[in-house]
């Protein structure tokens, strides 16, 4: 084994979830998954660029495919609205993922109680253009609905 002091931080970094709100963010990791099931997933990494959760991190799940209908519709909007932004009309394999890898975005985080009663979780509920003009309407992952004011 080795390790090196002198590259790593003395920052330890909280595994609370991040409180409700919207977060300017750098998708930092995203990768194909299969669950235990057999249901397709693409997990993303995301971390905070500013504010007072500056370079906390946090996932969130695109479920591609399940037997909860609502996990697959939300999974499939976020994903949708992650192709638009990277201006991707299809992904034709988990080695595109890569181009999502760096976009700078805002995210709105939710947190909520699971319902097994196992502590609040974190899920992000809408993705748009992090930059200075988003390039897509902001559209609500679960209604699909455009959110008026935009």
């Amino acid at each position: 084994m080795f390790f090196n002091a002198e590259e790593c931080t003395d920052k330890l970094q909280s595994f609370a979830p991040l409180p409700a709100g919207d977060y300017k963010v750098c998708l930092t990791e995203c990768k194909f998954e299969q669950s235990d099931e057999g249901y397709d997933i693409v997990k993303c990494s995301y971390q905070v660029l500013e504010g007072e959760q500056k370079d906390r991190t946090f996932n969130d799940s695109c479920w591609l495919t399940s037997s909860m209908a609502t996990a697959q519709t939300n999974g499939r909007a976020k994903l949708k609205l992650l192709c638009d932004l990277a201006g991707i009309k299809a992904l034709r394999g988990p080695s595109d993922l890569a181009n999502f890898v760096g976009m700078v975005l805002l995210v709105t985080l939710d947190a909520y109680n699971k319902k097994d009663g196992s502590g609040i979780r974190n899920s992000v509920s809408n993705i748009q253009h992090g930059e200075a003009k988003p390039v897509a309407k902001k559209i609500h992952v679960q209604t699909g609905k455009k959110i008026e004011g935009l």
